[in-house]
């Protein structure tokens, strides 16, 4: 049986610098195209998907990324050119990116492949279709043919300026993976209000296959991504969402969301869980909560948890049979203890009225005044754990003990005669 209380969170932020992207526009050459689709004018020499064979250049490569559909030239030694739309531009990106990928392939051998007649020549506009210049050119291997799959890792970039040509190719004849230019990449600056684009792919024989696919504009804008962290203090039984899960345990979570800017906004959880000590020792009528240093009151277990009026300290001494608890606080968490059987008190023990202690609070000395028990019975002094301090013998009705030699704080003195026990609290300053 618990209860609980409170959280309490606190936050420091720090930034670091990241790009959102826009794809401005697509052309994949699917049946149902990507979108925003880039359109174009122009035919196709084919359109051509799933994987090459055994037999020929690269061996079981895609046609088309991931063995989709790409835009395929073959023995045409004219170049088969596709214009792109123009798209304009929205105002606000700090730079602009034209980007695909090629594969130089030969489909009926395991040799050939594109050589230095053949190529895929990239045009620019940035006049909205009026004037284009030729800005980038990949072709085949300066010695005899190669050939290079999708996965190639050369790449061929440029800015689009200046307007002059500039050209990449693979030395070597062969397959080339490290050295094939399997992506090609122009960059603008935000500042571009236009971009439209002429593809022309030229092919000198049927050994010679160009795959073009995934043509693609791209919009730039640095954004902050934001870093934030967080302490959370909970109680013990309580939960806190994070990390897409009610967490219970003290820990560090992650969660990644999407700032205004549309970069990623990483919070750090550290979550604290707050644990109380809500065990009892029990010895026979006398109940001390384990916990120290907290606040506590007793709960009477047989009366619906009532708290015991006075009975807020560390120990608690029943004076009558039943089933007791303790509730015990921090002052932000509270807890309370399983209740505890007390089934020895004597059914002649006396109304603890008739035995006082004064002053209480007391400093050297104490006067134990009793109204109903003979004078020459025994007395202890135990402290809130239980543990003796001393014992003193009652001569009279009104005893006065030396108490010098305890430490401040609080105690308990019993009585016991027969089967009569008494028992009251004082505190030593």
């Amino acid at each position: 049986m618990k209860k609980y209380l409170l959280l309490l969170s606190a936050f420091v932020t720090s930034l670091t610098i990241a790009q959102n992207v826009d794809t401005l526009a697509i052309q994949d050459f699917e049946t149902a195209p990507a979108t925003p689709t880039w359109n174009y004018t122009g035919t196709p020499n084919a359109l051509i998907s799933g994987f090459t064979t055994a037999s020929a250049s690269p061996a079981n490569s895609p046609m088309g990324i991931g063995g989709s559909t790409a835009w395929h030239v073959e023995s045409v030694s004219g170049g088969n050119p596709l214009t792109f739309d123009n798209i304009s531009i929205p105002a606000g990106y700090d730079s602009l990116r034209l980007t695909f990928k090629i594969a130089a392939m030969n489909h009926t051998g395991t040799t050939g492949g594109p050589d230095h007649l053949d190529y895929v020549l990239v045009e620019l506009s940035t006049d909205g279709g009026n004037t284009y210049y030729a800005r980038l050119r990949v072709r085949g291997a300066a010695n005899n043919n190669c050939t290079w799959a999708y996965d190639a890792t050369a790449i061929a970039q440029a800015d689009h300026l200046p307007a002059t040509e500039v050209m990449f190719q693979p030395t070597n004849s062969g397959l080339q993976t490290t050295d094939g230019y399997s992506t090609v990449i122009i960059d603008f600056p935000g500042t571009v209000a236009d971009v439209s684009a002429i593809i022309t792919p030229r092919s000198s024989s049927t050994s010679d296959d160009w795959m073009v696919d995934n043509i693609m504009l791209l919009g730039y804008t640095s954004c902050a991504a934001t870093g934030s962290s967080q302490n959370v203090d909970i109680c013990n039984g309580q939960s806190y969402f994070v990390q897409n899960a009610a967490q219970t345990t003290s820990g560090t979570y992650y969660d990644t969301l999407t700032n205004a800017a549309g970069c990623d906004s990483i919070i750090t959880t550290t979550l604290n869980v707050t644990t109380l000590d809500s065990t009892v020792t029990a010895a026979g009528p006398d109940l001390t909560a384990n916990a120290v240093g907290l606040s506590y009151q007793w709960l009477d277990c047989d009366n619906g948890l009532m708290p015991i009026s006075g009975e807020t300290g560390a120990n608690f001494m029943a004076s009558a049979n039943g089933n007791y608890a303790v509730e015990v606080s921090d002052g932000t968490c509270l807890d309370t203890s399983a209740c505890v059987a007390v089934v020895d008190v004597s059914t002649h023990q006396i109304d603890l009225g008739s035995l006082e202690i004064y002053p209480n609070p007391a400093q050297d000395q104490i006067t134990v005044s009793l109204a109903k028990i003979k004078s020459g019975i025994s007395a202890k002094i135990v402290d809130v754990a239980g543990k003796l301090q001393s014992t003193h013998t009652i001569l009279n009705q009104n005893q006065i003990i030396d108490i010098s030699q305890l430490a401040s704080g609080i105690y308990f003195i019993e009585i016991v005669s027969n089967e009569t026990r008494i028992t009251k609290r004082f505190y030593k300053k």
